[in-house]
């Protein structure tokens, strides 16, 4: 971002910039998020967050594994009630 000539402490700042905040997005807050893509992209961002949360999530599934059973057994019934309304359709 600092080379594209933003300066933001962090990568969740400039969404939360409230410069933003218009009803239609002006030209720099397009080249910003422009910048802000190509960043991202440069730097492995968006990979290194997902394997993280990845990683965060595996771990709270083996230390909880009957609750996530169980979350997986509602998600289950309700995918069934779900197809059987879309089948009478």
């Amino acid at each position: 971002m600092a080379e594209a000539g933003s300066r933001y402490p962090d990568p969740l700042s400039a969404i939360t910039d409230r410069r933003w905040s218009t009803k239609q997005p002006t030209e720099q807050e397009i080249r910003t998020a422009q910048a802000d893509v190509r960043c991202k992209e440069k730097t492995g961002l968006v990979a290194l967050w997902a394997a993280a949360d990845t990683r965060l999530q595996n771990d709270a599934i083996r230390a909880h594994p009957k609750k996530f059973r169980e979350l997986k057994a509602v998600k289950d019934r309700q995918l069934e009630a779900a197809r059987r309304v879309l089948a009478r359709g």
